[in-house]
């Protein structure tokens, strides 16, 4: 494993400089680059943001035969911004997708941690980039990334559509996200239902409101309720919770991601409504919380999976790199847990 700093050559930042920043050991801050579950949320996130601070690029590379001919090589792009740090906790399955596809490919893998704080940064990757490669887009579109890349190498996006860019993504059934967890509450009797988001301009999430809008008409659910905000960050979270709260006659809700579920749930308790006794709550992304059964009912989305997949779409439009844009769909899994039960009587 070789790694490098980008387009800055003096000096080259190195895992063992990242470890000596945070106190950690080499191994720790490998495995947190490469997106290891072994490794906190904490700890991930403060090797992301000081790789990102410093520029740092991790590179794995795989040797050929001679006449072997190499394939494509992958840039995976990840953005540290801690103002949307909540919705990170996804990245990481991802790519780990990416790093065990690329491996089992025998595909050059670079990893490219961006500060959204660091205006060189951009110019850092459009140096640093390999002009043979394809760029995986791993985290929400920020201004310019997308755009600095674009011209220069085939993009994929991971779940977030990049609307003003010619790029394939790979994605989930967020459609279906929704609708399963919707048609849930329906079968165990609910019919006073909502749904609550942030970031409902988003791709993902106004296609799982989307969901949510048609499982209800399909169930004759008449007026469903619908609290959504724009922003993802934690007041967008608080705002959207205290507008549920004030929405006493709902009996289910149908929340946009396991995030919402989590604010919402620790709101509905200690305001003395207990879950799922008088209000039933679903999430979307079913993060693993070790508890079994799980305290959540949520939708898994195949992050491991899409990660992998990208990689092999990044082969396709290699390719065949005048092909039209497509659109890869993985399908989704409904997982029972607690927080979910009849209506009360």
């Amino acid at each position: 494993m070789r790694n490098h700093g980008g387009m800055a050559r003096a000096p080259r930042t190195s895992q063992s400089r990242i470890a000596t920043e945070l106190g950690l050991s080499v191994a720790s801050v490998s495995r947190a680059l490469q997106g290891s579950h072994e490794i906190s949320e904490a700890t991930r996130r403060d090797v992301l943001c000081t790789a990102a601070r410093l520029g740092y690029v991790h590179v794995k590379r795989h040797g050929f035969h001679s006449g072997e001919q190499r394939p494509i090589a992958v840039s995976a792009i990840v953005v540290a911004d801690l103002a949307m740090w909540p919705s990170y906790s996804t990245w990481p399955s991802a790519l780990r997708g990416v790093v065990e596809q690329a491996a089992l490919r025998r595909i050059d893998l670079s990893i490219h941690y961006l500060s959204p704080d660091d205006p060189e940064s951009l110019q850092r990757l459009s140096g640093a980039v390999s002009r043979d490669a394809a760029a995986i887009l791993l985290h929400p579109p920020r201004p310019g990334v997308g755009e600095c890349l674009a011209g220069i190498l085939p993009l994929i996006g991971v779940v977030h559509l990049h609307h003003t860019l010619p790029h394939d993504v790979v994605d989930a059934d967020q459609e279906s996200a929704t609708a399963l967890a919707t048609n849930h509450l329906v079968g165990l009797g609910h019919r006073r239902i909502g749904f609550v988001g942030a970031a409902v301009t988003a791709d993902w999430c106004s296609r799982r409101l989307g969901g949510f809008c048609a499982a209800a008409a399909a169930a004759g659910i008449a007026d469903p309720v619908v609290v959504a905000d724009r922003d993802i960050d934690d007041a967008a979270h608080q705002r959207v919770t205290d507008a549920a709260l004030a929405h006493q006659a709902v009996t289910g809700w149908i929340c946009a991601n396991d995030i919402v579920a989590s604010w919402l749930g620790g709101a509905l308790r200690k305001a003395g409504r207990s879950v799922p006794q008088q209000v039933s709550i679903t999430g979307v992304d079913a993060w693993p919380t070790g508890s079994d059964p799980p305290l959540q009912t949520s939708v898994r989305i195949p992050f491991e999976a899409m990660g992998r997949l990208a990689v092999d779409a990044a082969r396709w439009r290699a390719a065949d790199p005048a092909a039209l844009s497509r659109r890869h769909c993985l399908p989704v899994e409904l997982i029972l847990g607690a927080s979910t039960g009849p209506p009360p009587s």
